[in-house]
């Protein structure tokens, strides 16, 4: 799961959940694959609590972007969301601005790779 910290852009309560876009290729090279991708034809899904907590997370991706605190964002979710694979193994990553288009995707892919394959590294 891909999404920014702490920001609402719809009228879920998970608008900011990447589902289409450079994210998903990013996840791929990284060795991932993204649980939303068919949630939305958009770039972004705007999902709800209860759609969120039936599928299953084995790992999380936060962005952050004018979050002061994206860690602790990440951990709220892993407790609020227990079931989730990404709960029981405490498996996030938080990025900064490096899953768009541009020169730092290669640190996102890194970053990604290590958390979803630490034994590769």
């Amino acid at each position: 799961m891909v999404l920014f910290s702490n920001m609402a852009m719809g009228s879920n309560d998970f608008s900011s959940v990447f589902s289409k876009g450079i994210v998903n290729d990013i996840l791929a090279k990284a060795g991932g694959a993204n649980a939303f991708e068919d949630a939305s034809k958009a770039l972004f899904a705007d999902l709800s609590k209860e759609k969120v907590a039936a599928t299953d997370v084995d790992a999380l991706v936060v962005i952050s972007y004018n979050d002061p605190d994206p860690a602790a964002y990440a951990k709220k979710l892993l407790k609020e969301f227990p079931q989730w694979s990404a709960a029981e193994n405490n498996e996030y990553v938080v990025l900064s601005d490096s899953m768009y288009l541009g020169p730092s995707n290669d640190l996102a892919v890194e970053r990604i790779a290590k958390m979803l394959h630490p034994e590769a590294f």
